[in-house]
Formats: C-alpha cells, sequence, structure tokens
C-alpha cells in the first residue's frame, strides 16, 4: 500500500472553497478573480475500470462422478489447508452403486464359466460365448468406475486457500463436474480482474502499473502491474478480461468491488488546469470559468485523471488559454470580470 500517485477524478467537491472567501466586489465594479493559465503537456492517459478481487488460482470446484450431495462442511469466506475436506457425496449411493456394479460383476462371470463350457459341448455358438466374454469386460468397466466414485465421493482443498461462494445445498442431486462451490488459492497471490473497452484495451499492456481503491476501503490504494490481458473480448460485454496483480491484498476476502486506475507506458498530448478552477466534478466531467477579452465563460469538460495540483483536461477546453481560479462564486456566464494581479 502506498499513497497516491496518479489519482482519478472519483467525486471532488471542489466547488470553490477557496472562491467563497474573496469579499463581494462593488455592484458598480466588475467581480475580481484570479485567473491561471492553461498549460500543455505530455502524460500518460490513464485508463479507469471497475472491477473487483479475485485470486489468481481460482476454480469451481466439482465431483467427477455424479451423486446426491450430503455435507458442505465449510462456509463461504473460510480459510482452509490443503487437503481439508469440503463436501462428500451420499455414501449410502456410493456404497450401492459399488455393491450393484460387483453384483453384476460375479453374474458375467458366472455366465462366461457356463458359455464356455456350453461352447466346447457345441451346445451354443461363438458368437454367444464372445457376447459372454464381452459382459464380462463391461462389468469390470461398471466396478472400475463404481470404485472410482467411492475415492472421489468428497472434493478435497486442491491448496491452501479460501472458500469463495458455494453454489449447492446439501441434497441436491449432482452431475458430474456440476460446480460445487468456488475455490481461491492463496498461493499464487492476489488479482484485480476487470472488463476494458476495445480502446482501453489497446491503449495497455502487461506491465502497466496501475492502482486499485477498493470501495469499501476508500482509504487505502493498493498498487500492482498488469498481469493478463486478454486477447479476445469475454461473449456477453465485449468487454477484454484484464487482471491486475495486487500488493499487500492477500488477506482480504475475495470479491471486493473497487475501481481501477492503469497508466500505460506511452504519453499523449494532453491540457492541464489547476484543481482550483474545477466549480464542479462528478465522475470524468466538470466544469470551469475561462476568460477571454475581459469576460468569463462557463466550460463544460471532460476530466481525466489529477498530476500534481493539476486535471487533465480530455475535452472542452478548446482553444481557451486562461481559467478563472478564484471568484468563481460571482460569476455568471459571459460575465465581464477584473482580473487580480498575479
Amino acid at each position: 500500500m502506498t499513497s497516491a500517485r496518479f489519482p482519478t477524478i472519483a467525486t471532488l467537491s471542489l466547488a470553490a472553497a477557496g472562491c467563497a472567501a474573496s469579499a463581494s466586489p462593488p455592484p458598480d465594479a466588475p467581480p475580481a478573480v484570479a485567473v491561471a493559465a492553461v498549460t500543455d503537456s505530455a502524460v500518460s492517459r490513464a485508463v479507469v475500470a471497475a472491477g473487483s478481487l479475485g485470486a489468481v488460482n481460482e476454480s469451481e470446484l466439482a465431483f467427477a462422478v455424479p451423486g446426491i450431495l450430503a455435507e458442505v462442511r465449510v462456509r463461504a469466506g473460510v480459510r482452509v489447508a490443503r487437503g481439508a475436506v469440503l463436501a462428500t457425496l451420499d455414501p449410502q449411493a456410493v456404497a450401492a452403486q459399488r455393491s450393484g456394479a460387483e453384483a453384476a460383476l460375479e453374474k458375467a462371470e458366472r455366465d462366461l464359466v457356463r458359455a464356455r463350457r456350453l461352447h466346447a459341448d457345441s451346445v451354443i455358438a461363438l458368437g454367444m460365448l464372445q457376447d459372454a466374454e464381452t459382459a464380462v469386460t463391461a462389468a469390470r468397466a461398471q466396478v472400475d468406475a463404481a470404485r472410482f466414485a467411492t475415492r472421489t465421493a468428497m472434493i478435497v482443498a486442491p491448496a491452501g486457500g479460501i472458500v469463495v461462494s458455494i453454489h449447492r445445498d446439501p441434497g441436491s442431486v449432482l452431475g458430474a463436474g456440476e460446480p460445487v462451490l468456488r475455490f481461491a488459492g492463496t498461493s499464487g497471490g492476489t488479482v484485480f480482474r476487470a472488463g476494458l473497452a476495445d480502446r482501453d484495451a489497446l491503449a495497455i499492456g502487461v506491465g502497466d502499473a496501475a492502482e486499485v481503491r477498493l470501495d469499501a476501503l476508500p482509504d487505502r490504494v493498493f498498487t500492482g502491474r498488469v498481469r493478463e490481458r486478454a486477447a479476445i473480448p469475454s461473449p456477453g460485454t465485449a468487454t477484454y478480461a484484464t487482471e491486475i496483480a495486487l500488493e499487500g491484498a492477500d488477506d482480504l476476502p475475495r470479491g471486493l468491488a473497487g475501481t481501477a486506475t492503469i497508466v500505460p507506458k506511452g504519453v499523449v498530448a494532453a491540457r492541464l488546469v489547476p484543481l482550483a478552477a474545477l466549480l464542479e466534478a462528478d465522475g470524468d466531467r466538470g466544469a470551469v470559468f475561462v476568460v477571454r477579452e475581459g469576460r468569463a465563460t462557463r466550460a463544460e469538460v471532460r476530466l481525466g485523471r489529477i498530476v500534481g495540483d493539476r486535471v487533465v483536461v480530455l475535452a472542452g477546453l478548446d482553444s481557451a488559454r486562461r481559467v478563472v481560479t478564484a471568484g468563481a462564486a460571482y460569476l455568471t456566464d459571459g460575465a465581464a470580470v477584473r482580473e487580480l494581479p498575479r
């Protein structure tokens, strides 16, 4: 966890705290305002995306054979050690399946002994003997499957980790491979998963620096780097799944929602204004007063990330070169203004 190096505009209630401190101008004179220059600079274009916390090694766990879910021995959110039993199938159903398979094998073997004797006495044809031999082979396969079911009638933790969620309740009839719970191993580390639009996905690359803010922990900033970016969009969302490997987040519950800010290695030309110039800001939208030829005009702007005491303006300034930083509380759109000495 480190202090923020490149925060975004999340909720800025900047509405001119310093502006209100100015004395009200005389009614017969234009209001006095402080003005600062708009600066042009080359900055990294930050990519912002919502997502949630997860684990590198995260998977759905299921039984390899069908059956009735007898018991789930854990709760969502608990930590478990490698090899811990997480869920079991109904042992009676598994035992009955094995007993039935073994009984069927015994009968098939008796039938084969009889078929061989009858074939030796020329009572039955060779085809009937071969059918009996095939029946024994099939019965042995059923016994092997039943014994496998006995060995796999429980789900065990493949590694030390956290039970993220439980999908089925005891008594549920399960098919082979049907997910019972979601498991996150802790050995591989923690990631923040987000879906990026195509334009943003093209702008970033593996290794780009990122910072993550979680909704539940607004005062903490987690640093990391892009670990993986999907080559094709996810079905349904048309976004590119992106993983950010985080530092210092291994002890947090999985699934926490938040926002990631990724800064690509490349730079783009951008316009910056002082934070004090913002009249208001909500997400990536805001407003400023620009000054041209002695008049102040309100401009709606689209905001990027914060750089020191300035904020990147992505659109809305056009050719404006100066913005009001104090005194905006007394302005109306298009009003004449008097600039204070710098």
